[in-house]
């Protein structure tokens, strides 16, 4: 064939990075249907055994995921505009965090059809309610923020009114910043409280259980914030944002984590 012929093109460190991601969801999404179709014995749990591994992703994925609110409000309250770039990423980063969080909770339940019996049935004096609003109303506010945000793609130049709607979004920005940092410090705390009602397993909770989980947010979720930037400006081969800004990023996120192990220890 000579030169001519059909050359497979040279694979990209980038491009194996979204390959893995690609069978890493392949499997997930097996992995759920099997669920689905024979149920959470599969997984091992049970009535004796309710929590199983996958709740530590969910709660995990909730307290990295609160960077969004810090950054956010950070910005848009505190007028700290040049870490624009680093809220803006802070937001995505949430927005998946939740997102994983509420395909973990969809899995969890058992009886996916029946996920919306919390918004419609109020049991207002449940505290996992409570988290369950939040979150979802948390992770409505996200979707917001980041609407605006891909909203000034330059793709979506040819639609004027695109533009003209974000600009209006962007005026609300310090407001969301406001409900979004109410209901993720809400949830945060209550995730905390929610050992204390656990009566078959008081070694779980102290009276700081609440103020920890959201020290711990505080202190861990910007760090998140920082080592996928740094990750994805390797694989890109250019930083994404300033070393500077990441810097100083995660020097708070250190002093933080000092408070949060005083707390703890």
């Amino acid at each position: 064939m000579g030169n001519s012929g059909f050359r497979w093109p040279r694979p990209t460190l980038f491009g194996m990075w979204i390959i893995i991601l690609a069978l890493l969801c392949s499997f997930g999404l097996v992995a759920g249907i099997l669920v689905f179709i024979n149920g959470l014995s599969i997984t091992g749990l049970s009535d004796r055994v309710p929590w199983g591994v996958w709740i530590t992703i969910d709660i995990s994925s909730i307290g990295l995921g609160a960077g969004a609110f810090l950054l956010s409000a950070a910005v848009y309250l505190l007028g700290l505009k040049r870490y624009e770039p680093v809220a803006r990423l802070a937001v995505f980063v949430g927005l998946l965090c939740y997102t994983s969080a509420l395909l973990t909770l969809l899995l969890d339940i058992g009886r996916p059809d029946r996920f919306w019996h919390g918004w419609v049935f109020w049991n207002t004096h449940s505290v996992m309610w409570e988290i369950i609003m939040c979150i979802t109303l948390y992770s409505a506010v996200l979707t917001i923020e980041f609407a605006t945000i891909v909203a000034g793609h330059p793709f979506f130049a040819r639609w004027p009114w695109v533009g003209r709607l974000a600009h209006q979004a962007h005026k609300l920005m310090p407001f969301l910043a406001v409900v979004g940092a109410g209901l993720s410090l809400l949830h945060q705390s209550s995730l905390g409280a929610t050992y204390g009602i656990i009566k078959a397993r008081p070694v779980w909770y102290k009276p700081t259980m609440p103020l920890m989980f959201i020290a711990q947010a505080i202190a861990t979720s910007p760090l998140l914030v920082v080592a996928l930037t740094i990750i994805v400006s390797r694989l890109r081969g250019r930083d994404l944002i300033e070393k500077e800004l990441l810097w100083n990023v995660a020097t708070f996120s250190g002093y933080a984590l000092l408070v949060y192990a005083y707390m703890r220890f």
